[in-house]
């Protein structure tokens, strides 16, 4: 199935948990993943996964992905900053441990958990691809990737909350 992949790591869940301990980064992830379930249904995400300080969820479209995400980090306190990487394609579900796999899951991943800063939002070519062409005007890029060799193209979407894009 074809399916737009969102994939959320909170910046700072290590530094927060060491200052100030299990409690204080137990209570960030429970604000963050109670805001995430609020607003995924709005906008026809299914919250299916967390894992520690991050969060899956799945959409039909990439423009349901950011219109979420949009709603989601002006929802958020600002002691709780997530990284999110977007992705859009191919996805196949594994009844075995109810997970999704697959190339854009893996991008999103990537993007979302190792390459975005706090409070950057960053979309695989093909996400970005499927966007409309009034959110694509939003976007930054093309940027590239090196994994294993490959060349990974990706773009960057500029929120309003993003204090690296001035405002959109």
């Amino acid at each position: 199935m074809i399916r737009t992949i969102w994939i959320s790591d909170m910046a700072g869940f290590t530094r927060t948990t060491f200052r100030e301990g299990d409690a204080a980064a137990w209570d960030k992830i429970v604000r963050m993943r109670r805001a995430a379930a609020r607003f995924a249904p709005e906008y026809h995400g299914r919250l299916y996964k967390r894992h520690a300080d991050d969060l899956y969820v799945l959409f039909e479209a990439p423009v349901q992905a950011l219109r979420f995400t949009a709603a989601l980090f002006r929802a958020l306190p600002e002691d709780i900053r997530l990284s999110v990487g977007i992705g859009h394609g191919r996805v196949r579900f594994r009844e075995e441990d109810r997970d999704y796999y697959g190339m854009e899951v893996n991008l999103a991943s990537k993007l979302g958990e190792d390459i975005a800063e706090p409070g950057m939002v960053l979309l695989t070519e093909a996400a970005w691809r499927a966007l409309p062409e009034e959110e694509k005007a939003h976007c930054s890029g093309p940027f590239t990737l090196s994994l294993s060799g490959v060349a990974i193209r990706y773009y960057r979407w500029r929120s309003r909350r993003d204090p690296c894009s001035g405002g959109t």
